[in-house]
């Protein structure tokens, strides 16, 4: 993730004038947890990583890098471009796009990742919506959002984030999601 951290030298990720709303509050995942959680998934399901809220890109180019072909949506036109150069650079089947997750169209199967911290209820019954239209064998995977049990929990735990550690959730969307 040198690549990454290079991209990205001489930006404040915690600029208080980028944050429009609580909602857009920088947080990320560290490579090691996102292998954990990828490492759940099983074999034959979807091979493509939907990131809602992409930040630097490092979930989507840490899933590219284990196999994935990697899309993240994030609102920050700037930072969209920096992950997209870094993804060339390192030849990673990675797409970033600046576009607000609930508005773009998403693959028809996927392994949904989001970290819900500072998301309104309103936003994740939109995302939970959208989730269970996913075709049947997609995954959600779920940071600091437990409890979602009208889906198949198939594994759960604490792991860290670059402001501690929070529940992460993985869920199977199956046949009959209601």
């Amino acid at each position: 993730m040198r690549a990454l951290k290079r991209e990205f030298a001489g930006v404040d990720l915690h600029d208080p004038s980028r944050v429009g709303s609580e909602s857009r509050i920088f947080g990320e995942t560290p490579v090691l947890t996102v292998v954990k959680l990828l490492g759940v998934v099983e074999e034959g399901g979807p091979r493509q990583l939907l990131d809602l809220g992409s930040g630097r890109g490092t979930v989507v180019l840490a899933a590219a890098a284990c196999g994935f072909t990697g899309l993240g949506l994030e609102l920050e036109a700037d930072w969209v471009a920096r992950a997209q150069r870094v993804a060339k650079r390192l030849d990673l089947p990675a797409e970033f796009r600046c576009a607000d997750f609930l508005e773009e169209d998403w693959p028809a199967a996927a392994v949904v990742f989001v970290v819900a911290t500072a998301f309104p209820e309103e936003v994740r019954a939109e995302i939970l919506e959208r989730v269970r239209r996913l075709q049947p064998g997609s995954y959600l995977i779920a940071g600091d959002w437990p409890g979602l049990h009208s889906l198949d929990l198939v594994w759960q735990g604490p792991l860290p984030v670059d402001w501690g550690v929070i529940p992460f959730s993985v869920y199977r969307i199956g046949e009959h999601m209601p």
